[in-house]
């Protein structure tokens, strides 16, 4: 991806608010000052127009799904390595928390509308193995943010080394090489959900990177808008796979994948 101004790249995967987008366009849009970002929305209802302003075309868009917002906005993400730390070796950092309670009490309301706590059981034995991140075997990132591994290949497996399932699915991964630099250290790894990612259709079958995917045997890349040229791609770069979903995308006519 083409790097821009403030460190944001036309193609980078980004939240603003609570709602996806795609980064299609960094710079000024006059006689506005300042930079402004000029993004997609994955909901076309969003947008206000289709990446044009007083008759001045910044990037094109699908009819009424672009705005333009100031760089503050964007919520690029986290890395693969710091959504790991947050939801594992951290305890579960990212989960939403009431800054007056106690964390470990839990409660439930009878029919007269008292309160009586509840304990889990086993609750520490549970968080203690859950902290022992190189011996997860299925670990679930899904709505984490990631963007990017934050990581070589030998950190990510060094960190991971015996992860056999992985969700990645509604993150913000911009590329199949984002995915790519996630995998390709995960030696283990046999079944990889990365549906609901956008990622961006890669330019050739010849993209080289089947050794990040030589182990995977399962793939779900369900709901991905993705055309039928993308699955030949899939086709061609995992190699191993045995089986495939495909759920809810732009696929109308099959095709014969040599």
């Amino acid at each position: 991806m083409e790097v821009e101004g403030g460190g944001f790249a036309i193609g980078q995967r980004c939240r603003v608010g609570e709602y996806f987008a795609t980064i299609l366009y960094v710079g000024a849009v006059p006689p506005s000052q300042g930079e402004w970002v000029g993004v997609e929305w994955d909901d076309a209802n969003r947008g206000k127009h289709s990446g044009d302003n007083d008759g001045v075309q910044y990037f094109s868009c699908k009819p009424g799904g672009g705005s333009f917002v100031r760089p503050k906005k964007i919520n690029r993400g986290v890395t693969f390595l710091e959504a790991v730390r947050q939801r594992y070796a951290d305890g579960g950092g990212v989960a939403d928390t009431d800054d007056n309670g106690d964390d470990d009490d839990m409660f439930v309301v009878d029919e007269a509308s008292r309160l009586t706590k509840v304990y889990m059981v086993g609750k520490d034995k549970i968080t203690e193995k859950l902290s022992q991140v190189d011996m997860l075997r299925d670990i679930s990132l899904r709505d984490m943010l990631i963007s990017s591994a934050g990581g070589d290949s030998e950190q990510i497996g060094a960190t991971l080394p015996s992860l056999k399932e992985l969700d990645l699915s509604h993150n913000l991964l911009s590329t199949w090489n984002d995915v790519a630099a996630i995998t390709t250290g995960l030696k283990k790894l046999n079944s990889l959900n990365i549906s609901e990612n956008r990622l961006a259709p890669p330019p050739d079958f010849s993209a080289g990177l089947s050794s990040g995917f030589g182990s995977l045997t399962k793939l779900f890349v369900n709901k991905m808008n993705l055309q039928w040229s993308e699955v030949q791609f899939i086709a061609a770069t995992f190699q191993a796979i045995q089986e495939l979903h495909l759920c809810q995308n732009h696929i109308k006519a099959l095709q014969y994948v040599s």
